[in-house]
């Protein structure tokens, strides 16, 4: 994975990781992909509605990037309906896609830069001092306009191969990265089941009609 990466790297590939959700240091317990330290990964931890780390959210001051919204995320879900999830991985699309907006804007620019832009113009947040390594949660509006005004830069820092920390123990195989939490599920926006109440009670309409004219 981390050949993969580094791969991603020299073609110039943002490669955008979730932290994980088990509230551990991920300095100390590694979580794969975000703790592999390659100049193009963006490791994402979750914050909440207040600018806070969220209580699952992993952390790490040398080896999360940066935090985006991750509680209580309004999403699709199976079955055609809506629902609201909590995890680091519905923190990393954010910043995903800022990177993809930014891409669009100026398809010039190289992932570090990409990646600093982020990083820069993100909102500086006190609670995540000394839980991650920028202390800022993502302003993906800001970092789309820098990109768009941003002077190209052919920085590429160089990287040592397998120098990423090794699995320390069981719980860190555990961690995983994935959606921990569905909060509640409901109907789309469009309201389908009246539409179909509606078009229910057309055939009983019509049977009524029929049978009122067979009466006269």
């Amino acid at each position: 994975l981390e050949d993969a990466i580094g791969i991603a790297y020299d073609k110039e590939v943002v490669f955008v990781a979730a932290a994980g959700n088990t509230a551990s240091n991920i300095d100390s317990a590694p979580v794969y992909p975000a703790s592999i330290r390659i100049p193009n990964v963006i490791s994402v931890a979750a914050t909440n509605a207040s600018d806070r780390l969220a209580n699952f959210s992993n952390f790490g001051s040398g080896s999360v990037s940066l935090g985006a919204p991750g509680e209580r995320i309004l999403s699709t879900y199976p079955n055609n309906l809506f629902t609201y999830l909590s995890g680091t991985s519905m923190a990393t699309p954010f910043v995903a896609c800022t990177a993809i907006l930014q891409i669009y804007e100026r398809p010039e620019l190289l992932s570090y830069q990409l990646k600093n832009i982020i990083l820069k113009k993100s909102n500086p947040a006190s609670a995540l001092v000394g839980k991650i390594e920028n202390a800022v949660r993502l302003n993906a509006n800001a970092s789309v306009q820098e990109a768009k005004v941003a002077i190209l830069s052919t920085e590429h820092p160089a990287y040592k191969a397998n120098q990423s920390a090794a699995a320390s123990d069981e719980q860190n195989k555990k961690a995983g990265c994935g959606i921990i939490t569905k909060i509640a599920s409901q109907g789309p926006p469009t309201k389908p089941p009246w539409v179909l109440i509606c078009l229910l009670f057309i055939p009983l309409a019509l049977a009524l009609k029929l049978r009122l004219r067979t009466v006269r």
